[in-house]
């Protein structure tokens, strides 16, 4: 698919806090549509300058009746409603759907009410609660955890019957397009540094910079004194020999340990190892500017869209 259709059916999830918020941008992954996730009460900017065609409001913990109930962005209503955006409302999404369409919200009756499991969610009950002529929908119970029978087929009816969303997206799509991104943003000479803590993040963000660049990328593990036994082995095991990247490993265990000697307050030795740490890749830097004449870049994992 080509990309600009990619993101012309991007599906925008707000994220109120619940515990199965990420599990809906992979369900709709899974049904071959891109989708992204971002904080509830983004800006509406953010919003619009993603261009979704499909916003889901995610389930939380919160009664939209409590002081500090998380709200989407003043004006939110007029936008999907001016750009006919399609809108589904699970859980606490409803609540503010409701609220905030001129309804009412009331505790129910029933104690236990169930947000997921065995409630015959299916395309029918997703349809129990619709504005039809505003675009909204919206369900109680959570349709993509697994134990909500027919969960998969409330969402492929809700996106492709009603929306009207056309499946084509594949991971390959987004390595790809990330790939190019490196490319475009990485001169055809410059290097780059990427600082690899042993996470996923950063192992992720310096496998993708090094097939887009190649050797022009410098990889530093800094092994600080803290880590788990054997960890350091290990992780350059995996570094070169599994993902073959190009890691100088910086022992700086002393460098550490006697900054911390008699701290004990812990948000002070998080400072004092934050502090080590840029320390270190600074100097890192400068040695490979001597080296290659010219200085290079700092790339990580915040540098990619997620």
């Amino acid at each position: 698919m080509d990309p600009q259709d990619v993101k012309s059916n991007l599906v925008l999830i707000l994220d109120f806090g619940s515990q199965y918020t990420h599990l809906i941008t992979r369900r709709i992954r899974a049904l071959n549509v891109f989708s992204l996730c971002i904080n509830g009460t983004s800006s509406l900017k953010s919003i619009a300058d993603l261009k979704p065609s499909v916003i889901i409001l995610s389930g939380g913990p919160h009664s939209v009746h409590a002081l500090d109930a998380p709200c989407f962005p003043s004006g939110f209503m007029e936008y999907v409603e001016t750009n006919k955006i399609h809108v589904l409302g699970i859980c606490y999404g409803l609540q503010l759907i409701v609220q905030k369409t001129g309804g009412e919200v009331r505790v129910g009756e029933q104690a236990g009410v169930w947000e997921d499991g065995n409630r015959g969610a299916s395309r029918d009950l997703l349809l129990h609660w619709r504005i039809v002529k505003r675009g909204y929908t919206a369900c109680k119970y959570h349709p993509e955890v697994t134990h909500s029978p027919e969960g998969m087929e409330t969402l492929r009816y809700f996106l492709f019957d009603i929306c009207g969303v056309t499946a084509g997206w594949k991971m390959e799509d987004v390595l790809e397009e990330e790939l190019k991104i490196i490319k475009d943003t990485v001169g055809p000479d410059d290097h780059v540094i990427c600082a690899l803590s042993g996470g996923v993040d950063s192992t992720v963000a310096a496998t993708l910079v090094h097939k887009a660049i190649g050797d022009r990328l410098h990889c530093a593990f800094v092994d600080n004194g803290l880590l788990r036994f054997k960890e350091r082995e290990r992780v350059m095991e995996t570094f070169e020999k599994d993902l073959h990247l190009p890691v100088t490993c910086i022992d700086a265990t002393e460098q550490f340990l006697s900054k911390l000697i008699g701290v004990t307050e812990p948000e002070k030795k998080r400072k004092i190892i934050g502090n080590e740490f840029i320390c270190i890749f600074d100097a890192y830097a400068h040695d490979l500017e001597k080296k290659l004449g010219k200085k290079p870049a700092l790339f990580g994992s915040r540098n990619l869209i997620p």
